[in-house]
């Protein structure tokens, strides 16, 4: 029998935890009020710091009652919710009946607590931070299905430098990237991309990564409004030395 593969998944985090254009629409009474206060913070973390705790608590409880009625059926706009979780929880997503459809070996082709991981992508932000640590949280309670606070073994927020551009305008964040893709623990793991959420600053980054590190690592991007996944990847070309870029969409299987 052969070695059983082991996956990381990395995601780019934004703020979209924060600034969901429809942030607890249907479920907080003052959903408003509750998005103005994100706005804020989001605009003067340092200034928000005395009530940061409070918001976290509150936004995460608005974001765990989107993806309970969403488990338990309900039709819920996208817009209502992060777009890391969003695109992971497709990216993840598993045929009911264990099979394994065209589609699904296409996305991550399952994901099992215990053997796979994910990394989410922080800029050295409060703000980035604060959506990454709650991203952390509903990706474990409703994707990987543990409680694990911020100790997660399988979920673990990763700070990459440079994104927040306050000194140096963005230079460095490719090499700090490559150091925290190519870190000896992630060696032995299949590695992917979900560039969804997160910084434009980043996309230039990954890609540029994706491409030296061809043809093993895909990227993954979904647009919000979409049920279906854009994966990219870079494939030897016919001449020797020569690599292009292979695009698909991908429809995820329905659960």
């Amino acid at each position: 029998m052969g070695k059983e593969e082991k996956k990381i998944l990395f995601v780019t985090v934004g703020t979209s935890a924060l600034t969901a254009r429809l942030l607890g629409s249907g479920i907080s009474q003052d959903s408003a009020r509750l998005r103005q206060r994100c706005t804020a913070y989001v605009e003067d973390p340092d200034g928000q710091q005395r009530d940061e705790a409070e918001l976290f608590t509150e936004v995460l409880e608005v974001h765990r009652a989107y993806w309970t009625r969403k488990a338990g059926g309900g039709q819920l706009e996208a817009e209502g919710t992060s777009a890391e979780m969003t695109s992971t929880s497709l990216l993840m997503r598993t045929d009911p009946e264990g099979e394994r459809k065209p589609s699904e070996r296409k996305l991550l082709g399952g994901f099992k607590k215990g053997r796979d991981h994910l990394a989410l992508l922080a800029s050295d932000t409060p703000e980035g931070q604060f959506c990454a640590k709650l991203n952390a949280r509903l990706i474990c309670e409703f994707l990987v299905g543990c409680k694990c606070n911020d100790n997660c073994e399988t979920c673990e927020v990763v700070v990459w430098t440079g994104l927040e551009a306050r000194d140096k305008e963005f230079q460095g964040i490719a090499n700090k990237l490559r150091e925290i893709v190519t870190d000896e623990k992630y060696s032995e793991r299949t590695r992917f991309f979900n560039i969804t959420g997160g910084y434009k600053a980043a996309i230039p980054a990954v890609t540029y990564l994706c491409w030296d590190l061809r043809p093993t690592v895909p990227i993954f991007n979904q647009h919000v409004s979409q049920s279906s996944v854009i994966r990219l990847q870079f494939v030897p070309g016919p001449a020797p030395g020569e690599s292009h870029m292979k695009e698909e969409i991908i429809y995820a299987p329905e659960t």
